[in-house]
């Protein structure tokens, strides 16, 4: 399960750096992808102790990668309803 979730996860960041540059105006674009790019960064630190800390918990993995999978499921929702079509418009109108 983990491998999966892995997957699926490695795969957005190709999305991501090409999508959220599109949401900042051109004079911010820069920095707004570089503090989205720190908050992930700091994901990238707590992750594996979030999932120790579960797991000493839990005493299963289960727990944590079902976790993490609800967390990814919530965020491609969110994502979906809340996201912004920027197909076809010029990116200082966005």
């Amino acid at each position: 399960m983990g491998s999966i979730i892995s997957f699926f996860n490695l795969g957005a960041w190709g999305i991501t750096y090409a999508y959220t540059p599109e949401l900042y105006p051109t004079e911010i674009r820069g920095t707004g992808s570089g503090l989205a790019n720190s908050v992930g960064r700091i994901g990238g630190i707590l992750g594996p102790i979030t999932v120790s800390f579960i797991a000493s918990l839990t005493g299963s993995y289960f727990y944590v990668f079902t976790i993490f999978a609800l967390v990814h499921f919530v965020s491609a929702i969110t994502v979906l309803l809340l996201s912004i079509e920027t197909a076809g418009k010029v990116l200082e109108e966005i």
